[in-house]
């Protein structure tokens, strides 16, 4: 319901600026704000209705999300009831298969959007200096993200415990990594990246890994990135 100038100033967000819409991503579950005026966030109408509620959900498939939906009311936003709100997550779905499948108009000189595969991923994780892993996602019967297979395992590479690269290699991440998903929260921060794009790096963080059952620890500078439907 606003007019196309006011959608066409939010076409753009730069990256880390706080919006209500990158509020929306903190939350599985959205964020649902009162009152827009008293959160102090910028958003897309604020103008039009700066007393209004708010609410910002993901709206992602398959443990990625595409998008977050947004929508706004002209006076301050009650409590909704449970009903309203799944309607509003069943909402956010359905748009995430819609932008699952939606290829944007280029702009007149703009050449096509090339995103690189798994393919393209593993060969450049070969020309690193750095030991490097391939994951790409692997979904339950529900469709839902379960897990990443580990499809590509460099030449720098080292295991911790020592198995071979062709052993890690076509493995589930935490069925080969167990810990991933402990303390360290890798794979929490491995499940992010892929969901929202946005690239994780840590410095000297703490690693756990099982080596004959016995827990041992280690510290590494961790990057982690998508490309196309890989990390």
């Amino acid at each position: 319901g606003f007019p196309p100038a006011e959608a066409a100033r939010w076409r753009y967000v730069p990256p880390d600026v706080a919006t209500v819409a990158r509020c929306g991503l903190t939350e599985r579950a959205g964020q649902w704000f009162t009152s827009l005026a008293r959160t102090g966030l910028p958003s897309v109408g604020r103008h039009q209705y700066p007393d209004g509620g708010r609410v910002a959900v993901p709206a992602g498939t398959g443990g990625r999300i595409h998008g977050v939906l947004e929508i706004a009311w002209p006076a301050p936003l009650a409590p909704q009831p449970p009903q309203v709100v799944r309607q509003v997550e069943a909402l956010a779905e359905l748009c995430a298969h819609t932008l699952e499948s939606y290829t944007p108009p280029r702009e007149p000189g703009q050449g096509p959007r090339v995103v690189p595969d798994a393919v393209e991923l593993m060969d450049l994780a070969d020309g690193l200096h750095d030991p490097a892993l391939v994951l790409v996602p692997h979904l339950d019967a529900a469709g839902h993200l379960a897990d990443f297979r580990i499809q590509h395992v460099n030449n720098r590479f080292m295991d911790p415990a020592g198995r071979p690269r062709a052993v890690v290699g076509g493995a589930l991440l935490l069925e080969a990594y167990p810990m991933a998903a402990g303390d360290s929260e890798l794979f929490q921060n491995v499940e992010r990246v892929y969901a929202t794009g946005e690239p994780f790096r840590a410095r000297h963080m703490n690693l756990t890994a099982l080596v004959d059952q016995v827990p041992l620890s280690a510290v590494a500078d961790i990057s982690v990135s998508r490309h196309g439907n890989a990390v």
